[in-house]
């Protein structure tokens, strides 16, 4: 608690000096900007804390949001560039194949004892190279589609801006219910005691393969709805997007 209270009152300090420093940092349109952003960096940061509590890591995360996104765009925009297809598949189309990814990382790993960096560095690489493939080694617009509501809407709204943006609001969800599965579940009190010790976990009756699998299902799902909301935001995908995320 202490260390936790410590980077605490250097993130204040922090936001005091900069704000210092600009006044601009204050405003409203900054600091809605600020949490956008903050946001969608949190949502998969928390899909990998799941990884690395239950002792392992994720490499490939930044390749899994630059994957989905592009799979948007390519599915979502009109022919010619994209497939033509409504939101309602491409979104889904694309989750899918996020969670696959996890999954396929999952068994890799639980399953054929390959370790997590070896495999999440390989499919790292590979998510990269398919991206590429997608986009042709150029950028996607996804133009004036409706899908950037989703980062310039919100609820509860003050003047042209809302107070909370969707993008926060997902992840204050996301936040919740991972807090609630990490402390108030059994699944949750797996995974900290396979990252703690993994042979007494498995001696204790755990299923270690199980619950390292889904914490690689976890991660990429929510790298996955990351990518989503990347998209939303950026306007434009290329298989760029995401790189050093990890």
């Amino acid at each position: 608690m202490r260390r936790e209270l410590g980077m605490f009152v250097a993130l204040v300090l922090l936001c005091v000096i900069v704000g210092m420093s600009n006044s601009d940092f204050y405003s409203t349109a900054n600091l809605l900007n600020l949490g956008r952003h903050v946001a969608m960096l949190a949502i998969f940061a928390i899909g990998a804390s799941f990884v690395i509590i239950g002792g392992g890591i994720d490499l490939s995360v930044g390749s899994v949001i630059g994957i989905t996104g592009v799979i948007i765009a390519r599915v979502a925009t009109p022919p010619g560039a994209g497939l033509g297809q409504s939101l309602w598949m491409a979104i889904p189309l694309a989750l899918a194949v996020a969670l696959l990814v996890g999954l396929g990382q999952g068994v890799l790993i639980a399953g054929l004892g390959i370790p997590p960096f070896i495999t999440t560095l390989g499919g790292m690489l590979v998510l990269r190279g398919i991206s590429q493939t997608i986009c042709r080694g150029g950028t996607i617009s996804l133009g004036a589609s409706s899908f950037r509501d989703l980062i310039d809407h919100g609820l509860f709204p003050i003047g042209n801006s809302y107070l909370l943006p969707y993008p926060l609001l997902i992840f204050l969800i996301v936040a919740g219910l991972a807090a609630y599965a990490l402390h108030f579940t059994v699944f949750g009190r797996q995974v900290y005691a396979t990252g703690g010790n993994r042979e007494a976990s498995a001696y204790s009756g755990i299923n270690v393969h199980r619950i390292e699998l889904l914490t690689y299902v976890i991660s990429a799902g929510l790298a996955g709805l990351a990518g989503v909301v990347y998209a939303a935001y950026i306007g434009q995908m290329s298989h760029t997007v995401g790189t050093s995320y990890e």
